[in-house]
């Protein structure tokens, strides 16, 4: 089940096209590298070497007959470009089968990559090594070496290519390295039980490889148009498991460029198709990724409130609680002393800590009186003592006119805020219970089923989190469908391990009425500086619900950590509400944390036991950005077979996670996103508890704190 796919499209659809561009905008004069057919950088059906800028998540849709292309594409890296999509091949049906698939066309889920080997220079070229249906049913599978080189306005590129790129042009050159890469690599059979499999057996396999080239051509005094040509070196004999005619190798077509994020291509290939399409792109890697937010609080009356808090400490704690709460900060106790003032407080309204240490401490420059002369900020969340920041007062006013970040987080003191304001003596009474909530649409999808290949639901959706006290909370999580088509899907399960995610057509068919997706109540503790601890009970997910718990050791400095969680869990009725099936287990693991310095990369690996009761280890890979994106990677072997796992061998997949507030000119912590696995299957599979500590700790990380600083006087 893929969560949220519309709603995340037309979000991402809104940032790209940007409503409020200029008229200018639209005559853009763009040097960036296009999307070809396959949704890599490059010219038609041929890549190229060039890749976007990290950071970069883009969408790319190609029609040609017989197919129509969607692709996923991001860039976690500016060596790496990452695609994941469908094609529909429509001369041909999914099943010979009326009854199984109808007259639904064949859908085939492909996974490419591509690495930066080269770097251009003055006299080199960039060269990248690619890979095209890595992992799928090798219809369109191909490994290629490209290079591309710039002269004046023209962007040429030349490769070779093995598989349904080879062409038989010329002897493979590899195969003098080893007889085996000289033999043929066999049929492009697209079977689907081979789906999700790397052959890494087959990789630059072949008698003879095919030679490709062509070149991008910038207009000159035309904003935002180039033509492409291209030799196509691609084996029509075999692509798609079904020959296409050729009249010409030669393609040809233009590209123009909307505005930077926005582009529509159009063209001719195989010398009698005609091809189009477009791509949205949108780079999040930097902070000006984000819609600015110029809601300063500057007050009228400071002079007046400075007199006000010079009188006695209570009035300054009066004001901090009163003016910061108007920021949304909500202040948790407040310590002055001597010439000091520290505050410990929460928020929910700002991506970055940073950026909520910055606004507190603008609102505490304008209404503490003149004796004071350092700030102390005190982050909390939940039971925790994330962080604390120390500023001189006079080093925040000497660098805020020229927003200079780097030498205020070089004279302020970042540490932990484990227990710094136990002597604080002004502590705010709360009247708890509080309640946090939300009601808005929502959308739940299927994606690549047999009897159909897109079906979805509008929900209503009604979120809620009630805190009973600083360590003590209850998320709840309940839709309704407003319209649903998820009835007409039929096929079931064929796994014969436990069916712990792969009977999620029957969720998704009898969760038709009113469902209760997680109610999970939490308990928080904090016991020393570097340990974290929670326990957690209730209905986790749409699938499982139990009792259990998580551990974390995370030292406030340090660039790494280790947690463990256990639970004991129980599979949920298809109906999600407050009945169980006879399924139960005890799933738990322990999981190694580490921020490689200066990349921005977190490495998880995991391992454990899983909900279908096999053993083994999890690694995820994942990149950051300064505007809040994280795109990541993953994949899993445990001590199940691959016959028994089924189709796909061992779960893998890749997801993002954009803020929301990139895109909104107003400020939100809500994450909006999406996760994608060639195929899902009952391996591998580790129960959705909320809340998990790492993320919770994150923000409040010296290390994050340290990268995000650029937003301190935002």
């Amino acid at each position: 089940m893929k969560k949220k796919l519309i709603i995340v499209f037309l979000l991402f659809l809104a940032s790209a096209i940007d409503l409020n561009a200029s008229s200018k905008d639209y005559l853009y004069k763009s040097f960036d590298p296009s999307f070809s057919n396959w949704g890599t950088t490059g010219l038609l059906n041929m890549p190229s070497a060039r890749f976007q800028e990290p950071g970069t998540i883009a969408l790319s849709f190609a029609s040609h007959e017989p197919y129509a292309r969607l692709a996923g594409v991001a860039y976690p890296f500016q060596w790496m470009e990452a695609i994941y999509q469908y094609t529909d091949i429509r001369d041909r049906l999914y099943s010979n089968v009326y009854a199984f698939s109808g007259n639904q066309t064949f859908k085939d889920k492909g996974f490419d990559v591509k690495f930066k080997l080269l770097n251009e220079s003055r006299f080199l070229p960039q060269i990248a090594l690619g890979f095209k249906d890595l992992a799928g049913t090798s219809l369109f599978s191909s490994e290629y070496l490209v290079a591309s080189k710039y002269y004046k306005n023209i962007d040429f590129s030349i490769g070779m290519g093995w598989g349904t790129m080879s062409n038989n042009r010329i002897s493979n050159p590899i195969g003098k390295l080893a007889d085996r890469f000289s033999i043929d690599r066999g049929a492009y059979t697209g079977q689907a039980d081979k789906g999700g499999t790397f052959s890494t057996s087959s990789y630059f396999r072949n008698e003879k490889v095919g030679l490709f080239g062509g070149a991008e051509i910038f207009i000159p005094q035309v904003k935002g148009l180039r033509i492409k040509l291209e030799y196509d070196s691609t084996n029509f004999d075999i692509e798609g498991n079904k020959k296409q005619e050729l009249d010409s190798r030669i393609n040809f077509g233009l590209v123009y460029t909307v505005n930077k994020n926005l582009s529509f291509f159009g063209g001719r290939v195989r010398g009698n198709t005609l091809q189009f399409g477009f791509s949205l792109k949108k780079n999040f890697s930097r902070k000006s990724s984000s819609i600015p937010k110029n809601d300063h609080k500057i007050l009228d009356s400071s002079d007046a409130i400075k007199q006000a808090t010079a009188i006695n400490s209570r009035y300054l704690y009066l004001a901090s609680l009163q003016y910061l709460k108007e920021e949304e900060i909500n202040v948790r106790t407040v310590g002055v002393e001597d010439t000091k003032l520290s505050i410990a407080f929460s928020q929910s309204k700002y991506t970055s800590y940073s950026k909520a240490y910055g606004r507190a401490l603008s609102i505490l420059d304008q209404i503490a009186h003149d004796e004071i002369d350092e700030f102390e900020l005190i982050s909390q969340n939940r039971a925790f003592d994330l962080s604390s920041i120390s500023v001189m007062r006079d080093d925040y006013i000497a660098f805020k006119n020229n927003r200079d970040f780097t030498t205020l987080k070089n004279k302020a003191l970042i540490d932990s805020g484990y227990s710094k304001n136990s002597k604080h003596q002004y502590r705010p009474a709360f009247n708890y219970p509080v309640f946090f909530y939300s009601l808005a649409p929502d959308f739940a999808t299927h994606i690549g089923g047999a009897d159909r290949f897109f079906a979805g639901s509008l929900d209503l959706n009604f979120k809620t989190e009630i805190l009973f006290n600083n360590s003590l909370n209850l998320q709840l999580d309940i839709s309704h469908p407003v319209f649903s088509s998820f009835d007409v899907l039929e096929q079931g399960s064929d796994s014969i391990l436990p069916h712990v995610r792969t009977d999620v057509i029957q969720y998704l068919k009898e969760g038709d009425g009113l469902i209760i997706k997680r109610a999970q109540l939490n308990y928080f503790q904090h016991p020393t500086q570097s340990l974290y601890f929670k326990f957690s009970g209730g209905l986790y997910e749409s699938m499982f619900g139990g009792i259990g718990g998580e551990i974390l050791y995370r030292p406030f400095d340090s660039f790494w950590g280790v947690g463990a969680e256990l639970y004991s869990v129980r599979q949920r009725a298809f109906d999600q509400k407050f009945k169980f099936q006879d399924y139960k287990t005890t799933t738990g693991h322990v999981t190694l944390y580490a921020e490689i310095p200066s990349t921005d990369v977190l490495v998880k690996l995991i391992g454990g036991r899983y909900l279908a009761e096999d053993s083994g280890f999890t690694l995820d890979l994942s990149r950051s950005f300064n505007s809040g994106l994280r795109i990541g990677v993953y994949a899993s072997r445990t001590d199940i077979s691959y016959e028994e796992f089924g189709e796909g061998s061992f779960d893998k997949g890749f997801y993002f996670y954009m803020p929301i507030d990139t895109i909104i000119s107003s400020h939100s912590r809500k994450l909006t996103g999406y996760g994608m696995r060639p195929r899902t299957r009952d391996g591998a599979q580790r129960v959705n508890v909320s809340l998990d500590l790492w993320g919770l700790t994150h923000e409040g990380s010296k290390n994050n704190i340290y990268d995000t600083f650029e937003y301190f006087y935002d």
